[in-house]
């Protein structure tokens, strides 16, 4: 029905001038057109109010609720009062040596109160700030700070051991910021004029030339973000919010201001917590957490890991779940059952759109199947649902033209949501940031995500794939031709192409695929300690496969749906447990990982184990062991030898406790 009401629209545009291009033709009637438009755009809400930056609106929280905790972190509080009395000493550090706007100031701090004031600093004086994760590898962190052309970094004694050599000034805030006592009147913070159109924060993505690229957002865009997105979902000053999102990342933005803006409560999850989901969701009932907001891997691996309980979740009011296509399992199994379920929101965006630019309430049993999206492995997905108001969702074809319902096109987001561009790529800022066609004020663009999706005949969103070979690995996001770039930089690597297996089933992987140069010895382990001192843990490859050659087009670039999805297992000799303790962890993990077998002696990350796995076998040894060790410790004991070692330790540990 859809392709003959598209058939008769181009054929009635033929007759009527058969002289124009057939590219130039419509395949949407003017009706439908119109309807599509109207979904696309949101309505106007609190974007109309103006802008006020984030400065105003924390000091306007600091000024009614200066007693109200606004940040808890590893055991430790601040009141609004206190924390704008550290705010200010950060801005007065940094409004000394000149910071303002356009000034970009490195962020190194581990997760802590301290990076809280820092950030709010920045932002207090109009200047740009950058985070940096000390855990990130020493040789990406350096690239991003030369990327970023840094003034200054605040960081602590300490950790500045360990900061790369940079061109950025050092500043100490143990040593230099020292807060003065909070007064009992209003919260003392200098009020600087914030420009709307300066640079807010910088943040460095994956990129696809083996480069990281750096994406300027505007204080304009970030104050709109938290004029418009706390209303829609509904949070408010009573609220505690959970911050599992690395400083790194743009999910992180909203996991701490959102709060801070609204005079609510952030417990800023440390980085012990956030690498075991049993001490995370213990915050839940512990602190009372109303919100918390993760990927959707993260949701599963609750479930599948029986953590996460109704006793443990009372308070909680609403899950929020973004980062990648939400199977809509997810959010019934984590609700059924509960007293009082949470409200579960799926919500979309990128990095560029500032953050979420599309929101959708799951309606639990009355939610049906008809029309929604698949994801690759066949699970029903949730709607990314409509957009945030202030903001607009085009779904358009290669001509920029807007399809109709339930035909696929590419999400191009527009509003005040677009980032300013890429830091130092015109060409590439050029290519993704387009005029708005559609936008009624001068200057207005959109934004190319190279999501592909459709709406549906109630006007709501659904992702139907990539138009490129970017991923989401748990949640982040990766581009393959990054990883590829840096692994052809290996001199034992004459060729190499990398790929994803596993998309839309929650437990993607990246596999890389090497033609090795004639003198190489085959040692693939020293081409993963190759990328581990450059990339992030998350983009690194699951699997390392040997090829004479690899598979070309006839034009002679890389057939990547030609390169085999590689069978999970050990490249080591296998070694049969010996121990009854060996034998049960051995079956656990071929439980987990879903592989044959599993010797005592085969890696961890070899069989395709990653963090989300990690959770789950960690909980099931907590089960039948009755021992606690975090999950991150099978970064240390990878193998089911080394593991077993590990339990017998907190075994004895715990009996000896227990005897005293």
């Amino acid at each position: 029905e859809r392709l003959g009401a598209g058939l008769s629209v181009l054929l009635e545009a033929v007759a009527e001038d058969p002289t124009r291009a057939l590219e130039d033709y419509p395949l949407v009637s003017s009706a439908e057109r119109r309807q599509v438009l109207a979904w696309s755009r949101a309505e106007e809400g609190q974007a109309a109010a103006g802008f006020r930056g984030v400065g105003a609106r924390f000091r306007e929280q600091a000024d009614r609720r200066g007693d109200h905790t606004a940040v808890v972190c590893g055991g430790k509080t601040a009141s609004y009062r206190e924390l704008a009395a550290a705010t200010s000493a950060v801005a007065r550090l940094l409004r000394a040596r000149g910071v303002g706007p356009e000034t970009v100031v490195g962020i190194f701090l581990d997760r802590s109160i301290e990076q809280v004031s820092a950030i709010l600093g920045v932002l207090e004086v109009g200047g740009t700030y950058l985070p940096l994760d000390p855990n990130d590898p020493h040789e990406r962190t350096a690239r991003v700070l030369e990327l970023a052309g840094v003034r200054w970094i605040l960081s602590r004694q300490g950790l500045a051991e360990v900061l790369p050599p940079s061109h950025g000034e050092l500043l100490c805030l143990d040593q230099e910021a020292e807060p003065e006592p909070p007064s009992d009147g209003a919260a003392d913070i200098t009020r600087d004029a914030v420009a709307a159109e300066s640079l807010a924060y910088l943040m460095f993505t994956s990129g696809s030339t083996g480069e990281p690229k750096g994406v300027m957002i505007r204080q304009a865009s970030l104050d709109n973000y938290l004029a418009c997105l706390p209303g829609a979902l509904g949070i408010g000053r009573d609220d505690i919010y959970l911050h599992t999102a690395s400083f790194t990342f743009s999910s992180s933005v909203r996991h701490l201001l959102v709060p801070l803006t609204q005079g609510a409560t952030v417990v800023v999850a440390t980085a012990e917590e956030r690498h075991d989901p049993r001490r995370l969701l213990g915050l839940l009932g512990d602190l009372g957490i109303t919100v918390m907001d993760t990927v959707p891997a993260f949701w599963r691996s609750c479930i599948e890991a029986r953590v996460g309980s109704d006793s443990d979740a009372q308070a909680l009011r609403l899950s929020l779940a973004t980062g990648a296509p939400l199977p809509e399992e997810t959010p019934r199994e984590w609700c059924h059952g509960r007293q009082r379920p949470p409200r579960f929101f799926n919500m979309y965006g990128q990095t560029e759109t500032t953050g979420m630019v599309a929101i959708h309430p799951w309606a639990g049993d009355s939610e049906t199947a008809d029309g929604q999206a698949e994801s690759e492995s066949g699970k029903v997905l949730v709607p990314l649902g409509r957009p945030v108001p202030g903001g607009a969702i085009y779904v358009l074809d290669r001509h920029s033209r807007p399809v109709g319902a339930g035909s696929i096109g590419e999400i191009h987001v527009a509003g005040a949501a677009p980032a300013r561009g890429y830091l130092g790529q015109p060409g590439l800022t050029a290519e993704h940031f387009l005029p708005d066609p559609f936008g009624s004020r001068s200057g207005s663009r959109l934004f190319r995500t190279g999501d592909l999706a459709f709406f549906d005949a109630e006007g709501l969103l659904h992702f139907a794939g990539r138009v490129d070979h970017q991923v989401q690995i748990r949640g982040f996001r990766v581009e393959p031709g990054e990883v590829e770039a840096i692994l052809a930089r290996h001199p034992d690597v004459e060729r190499c192409a990398v790929r994803a297996f596993g998309q839309g089933t929650g437990d993607a992987e990246l596999a890389a695929f090497v033609v090795l140069a004639d003198e190489a010895d085959g040692d693939f382990a020293s081409l993963r300690r190759f990328l581990e001192k450059q990339l992030p843990i998350y983009m690194l490859p699951r699997r390392f496969v040997g090829l004479d050659e690899l598979p070309l087009t006839p034009t002679g670039k890389v057939e990547y749906r030609s390169l085999p999805e590689p069978e999970r297992g050990s490249h080591r000799p296998y070694v049969a447990p010996s121990t009854a303790l060996e034998r049960e962890l051995a079956e656990l993990w071929v439980e987990v990982l879903e592989v044959e077998r599993v010797g005592v002696e085969d890696d961890f990350f070899d069989l395709g184990g990653h963090s989300m796995r990690g959770i789950l076998i960690m909980s099931r040894v907590q089960e039948r062991y009755g021992v606690e060790i975090p999950p991150y410790r099978l970064f240390e004991a990878r193998t089911v030898k080394e593991l077993a070692v590990l339990v017998e330790e907190h075994q004895l540990a715990a009996a000896s406790s227990e005897d005293l």
